[in-house]
């Protein structure tokens, strides 16, 4: 079997997965390398760099930590006294957010804001 030694230059470029850019050392001559994954979401995924950073680790330069495995985010889920819901595991398309005040705040600021924050049960 082969081995690699010494340091590797992993890079970001846009793969087959519509939510973030993938990590590679070695790249066609039809993909552009980027140094760091947030350079590559907003090339890619100019519509939603911090969905794109949250699903491919994180882009620390722009303060976005990667989605975590296993710990609880939040999403909206419209229903009569809990406007915004908690759960661990997201399809590709779903949006989530990292605090019930981030998710009340995008989604019902202009309405029942008190009652999105103050969920019962």
């Amino acid at each position: 079997p082969s081995t690699i030694s010494g340091d590797i230059n992993w890079r970001y470029t846009q793969g087959s997965d519509l939510t973030t850019c993938i990590e590679k050392a070695a790249f066609l001559p039809s993909e552009t390398p980027y140094e760091t994954l947030y350079e590559c979401c907003q090339q890619h995924f100019q519509w939603d760099v911090t969905k794109c950073c949250l699903n491919g680790g994180g882009c620390p330069e722009a303060n976005i930590a990667g989605i975590e495995e296993g710990v609880d985010r939040y999403y909206a889920k419209w229903s009569e006294g809990e406007l915004c819901a908690a759960k661990t595991s997201f399809e590709s398309w779903e949006t989530s957010y990292t605090t019930l005040a981030e998710c009340c705040d995008a989604h019902f600021k202009n309405y029942n804001y008190d009652a999105c924050m103050n969920p019962s049960v």
